[in-house]
């Protein structure tokens, strides 16, 4: 569930506060450079002031005077006075540019270093949620919010606000300096100028934020075809699919590079107007200092204005590209900011209560009591009311029609959806705090084993350390699920890297990889959700044989189409629509369910 501050806010906790802190210093050292601008602006003034006076032969004012007489260059000549203050002029100017162009650099490289963070935030975040809400997104979503998004979030949003406020303080401080020299000119400056930003704004805005959302969605659009492609390229060929799959990948590219050109071009429009606005600005600087004031003032306001200008124009045009890129980056981050607006939805207990000191041994048990639970994309199924306890060393079997709940059940058991009412327990304690105070007491098989383009040895491992007991161990787990020879068989062992999605191995090896994986901890409990379906039938007896081994080891919860793999189970719910209609031993539940019979019969039980 997100929290529902606005983007702005999120974006600016997307750091630290001791992080802001940093940035807020570097922002405010560029705010005071801005003093720089005005002293060398008026320097510049001076000059203009010096050399109408010179021409006309005429005394400078008292300002001039005054100003000259604090540089200690009164007695100076007329020519020693402006070359001294034009080599002032320009190394003022030159090192506020250069102090800039160094904090700049470093705000930059500082946002870029916190992406790391700021991604390592999003993916804490959005691993804690309910499986639920992880569902809502695509991978491709998901990677893109954590690696482009996060980049467009910190060296772009964040950057061009510190930008703004550092440029929107330089422009106050210089016409505050203008509008002491001459009121009228800082005034017909200022509106000249904001006029031009501001429509400029209001016209590209939306266009920015529009081209920022159009060029994530056309790039998460293309990766998944891509990552569609590859993982159904046997279906695609004798499909005779695959121009069809490079066509249309070719058209969204198309789109994305005409998204990026036209983002691309906007600071241009910017650039442009904001030239000929300089040209107009002159010219209308130019009739109102004549109009008002005698030809040596109006001259004196038109250097002050076109040396003001040389900052002021830059300023603004960097005004408004920056809340166009704003814009522009605020569209493109979008589901960056969505994920990094969420709330943890599953809800830990706090570390003092959940970390036993002496948790002691792991009882493999499981108790629901009162669970209910209902999608919000589907009202209609609903899991109600459900109460029942596995007890440590049994093996429970969940079985039923295609949609009855089983695989939600399962994934409520293990914690990863939140029930909406009710308990699930587990070893006496929450599922998540369970696995905190006892690591590796439980596994998992999925329906479909994930591999990915790692060895062997770090697919069982699938993140956990490895130790100088775990190439044993990996054997052991191997043997078990019947792969003793493939560490022989594989050119490099356990260092053989199995390709995406375990290409290099057959179907039945990848599902008897997963469960291997899940035999390496050796855990307590096991929960295999048709974990055997992809097994021929001389593989799946041999893992019967093993799993009924540990029988008197560990607790067993499955999920199985194949009735004759939880034969032998302790116990068997059959569920429907959510509900347990009937639970007992296989034979049990036959004589109740009569569609249940239909099926062992179909299988010859």
């Amino acid at each position: 569930m997100a929290s529902r501050n606005p983007a702005w806010w999120t974006v600016l906790h997307a750091i630290e506060p001791k992080d802001r802190k940093k940035v807020t210093f570097a922002t405010a050292s560029q705010i005071l450079l801005s003093i720089l601008d005005l002293l060398g602006v008026a320097l510049i003034g001076v000059i203009g002031a010096l050399s109408i006076n010179g021409i006309q032969s005429k005394k400078a004012g008292n300002r001039v005077e005054q100003l000259l007489s604090f540089l200690n260059l009164d007695n100076f000549t007329f020519q020693q006075q402006v070359a001294v203050l034009g080599i002032l002029a320009t190394s003022v100017l030159i090192a506020k540019t250069f102090l800039s162009i160094l904090i700049s650099r470093r705000i930059l490289n500082f946002l870029s270093s916190r992406g790391a963070r700021i991604s390592h935030k999003i993916l804490k975040k959005f691993l804690s949620q309910d499986l639920t809400e992880v569902n809502k997104y695509s991978q491709q979503e998901i990677i893109y919010a954590s690696t482009t998004g996060v980049q467009n979030l910190t060296t772009g949003v964040i950057a061009a606000t510190t930008n703004l406020l550092v440029d929107s303080s330089l422009l106050v401080v210089l016409f505050m300096g203008l509008f002491v020299v001459s009121p009228s000119l800082a005034i017909t400056t200022l509106v000249t100028f904001l006029l031009i930003a501001g429509i400029l704004h209001s016209l590209l805005k939306d266009r920015a934020f529009g081209l920022g959302s159009d060029e994530m969605k056309f790039s998460v659009e293309s990766n998944e075809k891509i990552w569609e492609i590859l993982n159904t390229y046997r279906e695609a060929t004798v499909r005779n699919t695959r121009n069809h799959y490079v066509d249309e990948i070719g058209e969204i590219r198309l789109r994305v590079s005409d998204v990026i050109a036209q983002r691309i071009f906007m600071p241009y429009i910017g650039k442009y107007v904001m030239e000929v606005s300089m040209i107009v600005g002159a010219l209308l600087i130019t009739g109102v200092q004549f109009y008002f004031y005698d030809a040596t003032a109006a001259i004196t306001g038109l250097t002050l204005f076109m040396a003001a200008t040389t900052r002021i124009a830059p300023a603004i045009l960097r005004l408004q590209q920056g809340m166009i890129q704003i814009k522009n980056y605020l569209g493109n981050s979008s589901v960056t900011i969505e994920l990094l607006s969420l709330n943890a939805a599953i809800q830990e207990s706090d570390e003092s209560e959940v970390l036993l000191t002496s948790p002691g041994v792991f009882q493999a048990e499981v108790e629901l009591k009162n669970v209910n639970f209902t999608y919000e994309s589907n009202s209609e199924f609903q899991i109600k009311d459900l109460s029942f306890k596995i007890k440590s060393g049994q093996h429970v079997a969940f079985v039923g029609p295609s949609g009855s709940g089983k695989t939600t059940l399962v994934d409520i058991i293990l914690g990863v959806i939140k029930p909406d009412s009710g308990d699930i327990k587990m070893s006496g304690m929450k599922p998540l705090d369970a696995y905190k105070n006892w690591p590796q007491s439980v596994s998992y098989v999925p329906q479909q084993t994930s591999i990915s383009n790692r060895s062997l040895r770090e697919n069982i491992l699938l993140g956990l350390d490895q130790d100088l007991e775990s190439d044993v161990k990996i054997e052991q787990a191997l043997a078990k699920s019947g792969l003793r020879n493939l560490v022989h068989e594989l050119p490099e062992g356990l260092n053989t890297v199995l390709g995406d999605n375990g290409f290099k191995l057959s179907g039945g090896q990848r599902q008897r990889i997963g469960i291997a994986r899940a035999l390496y901890t050796s855990p307590s409990l096991l929960v295999m959700d048709e974990a055997t379906s992809a097994l021929d039938a001389s593989t799946e007896d041999e893992i019967t044989k093993t799993l009924h081994e540990l029988k008197q080891e560990i607790t067993l919860i499955t999920i199985a189409h194949r009735l004759s793999t939880v034969r032998e189970a302790d116990c068997v719910f059959y569920l429907d629509k959510g509900r347990i209609e009937a639970e007992g031993t296989f034979e049990e539940v036959r004589s109740k369910v009569p569609n249940f019979d239909k099926q062992a019969n179909l299988m010859g039980l």
